[in-house]
């Protein structure tokens, strides 16, 4: 009975390490493996040029500035862009960051404008041209975004007094 009783607390010894885990603790020498996504493209705008006249026969902006009077009658967006593919469409935005139309409303990160286009090749130059719906632009801060494959590639803030 003696040897009954043995066996019976060996068995029960075994079925408890058995049912024990051992969890290792992490290292802090060893960190997580992170996963970075590779940018969408190389695409990049190597020139911008923005202003309030335009020559089509030279396809430069002829007067550029940020600053543009409320009944300016277009703004006009030259990107020269490297690191393009032929698969996707150029994006250009015209977005008021704040500004205030004749009747006093404000307007707040809104898309005002925009325009695709497809480049030419994997280097391109692009035109874009943006005309107020109304005959005067709302007053304030805006912003020109270029984008290619949903990714912003630049922007630049201009002004409307």
């Amino acid at each position: 009975m003696r040897t009954f009783g043995v066996v019976v607390v060996l068995l029960a010894m075994l079925f408890v390490i058995a049912s024990c885990s051992v969890q290792k603790s992490p290292s802090a020498t060893t960190p997580p493996v992170v996963e970075r996504p590779e940018p969408v493209t190389a695409a990049q705008v190597v020139a911008l040029q923005i202003g309030d006249e335009y020559d089509e026969a030279t396809g430069e902006v002829t007067n550029p500035t940020t600053t543009f009077a409320a009944d300016t009658p277009a703004i006009h967006v030259r990107a020269d862009m490297s690191g393009l593919t032929t698969d996707a469409m150029v994006h250009c935005i015209l977005r008021a960051v704040e500004a205030t139309d004749a009747e006093g409303n404000v307007i707040q990160d809104t898309n005002i404008a925009s325009w695709q286009k497809p480049p030419t090749g994997e280097e391109s130059t692009l035109y874009f041209e943006f005309t107020p719906e109304e005959e005067v632009w709302p007053v304030g801060t805006y912003e020109v975004e270029v984008w290619f494959k949903d990714e912003l590639i630049t922007s630049t803030e201009l002004t409307v007094e």
